[in-house]
């Protein structure tokens, strides 16, 4: 699955992509919690080793030298 985001104001470090399949209901599968890091002059991810035919919920976080910054998630399939 390839993600876009715009990117985030200010010094940026980097971002974190979460990412994590979705029940039946749309809840979080927590124990599947995945993590990417991409660098700071990037805004596109490919998720990879993704179970076929399932929503996941996907949440991009903007990270600086000092602090996380904002976040914005969509579920994605």
């Amino acid at each position: 699955m390839r993600i876009r985001w715009t990117a985030a104001v200010g010094p940026v470090t980097g971002y974190k992509v979460q990412f994590s399949p979705l029940t039946a209901l749309g809840n979080t599968i927590t124990a599947e919690l995945r993590e990417i890091s991409i660098r700071a002059n990037e805004n596109t991810a490919y998720l990879q080793g993704l179970k076929p035919a399932t929503e996941y919920l996907v949440t991009v976080i903007a990270q600086y030298a000092n602090s996380i910054g904002e976040s914005t998630s969509e579920k994605r399939r």
